[in-house]
């Protein structure tokens, strides 16, 4: 009889053994699928950006369908659209001040420009792990000018 109780509790464990790798094969499935969905989450947003007093001749190498990089030469994005106004000054007189436009030579630019990342609260994540917050300041280049150029705003885009 002993015999018998010792091969039940031979069973007994490699039922267990089995149990354990079913949940531990559930557990790593899950993670897979959330990785997943992470995935699908990437988006298409427009990040609108502003450039103060640019030097017009360089504005004029900037067209839509330019593809913009990152200092490291990472891929940012591709300008979309671009507006152009006379760079606006702050002249002071007799302590006070007066905003005006400067000479021909200068414009402020607004940029939009289409990105992939991820969307997460008030910030955008280009490709998923920069962090691309309102006000943050970028160097970007095209294959003709480099930029500094400040974050305004981020929209979503549909497809």
């Amino acid at each position: 009889m002993r015999g018998n109780e010792g091969r039940r509790g031979s069973v007994a464990d490699l039922l267990l053994v089995l149990l354990l790798l079913a949940v531990v094969a559930g557990a790593a499935l899950r993670l897979i699928d959330r990785n997943a969905d992470g995935e699908s989450r990437n988006e298409e947003a427009e990040l609108v950006l502003s450039i103060e007093s640019l030097s017009a001749p360089i504005a004029d190498y900037l067209t839509a369908g330019d593809v913009l990089y990152t200092t490291d030469g990472t891929l940012f994005g591709e300008l979309i659209a671009m507006e152009s106004t006379p760079a606006r000054v702050v002249l002071e007189q007799n302590g006070a001040f007066f905003v005006g436009t400067a000479d021909d030579e200068r414009v402020d630019l607004r940029l939009s420009v289409r990105v992939q990342g991820v969307r997460n609260g008030n910030l955008f994540l280009l490709n998923g792990r920069i962090s691309l917050p309102i006000g943050k300041v970028l160097t970007l280049y095209t294959d003709r000018v480099a930029l500094h150029a400040t974050i305004v705003r981020w929209n979503a885009l549909t497809v």
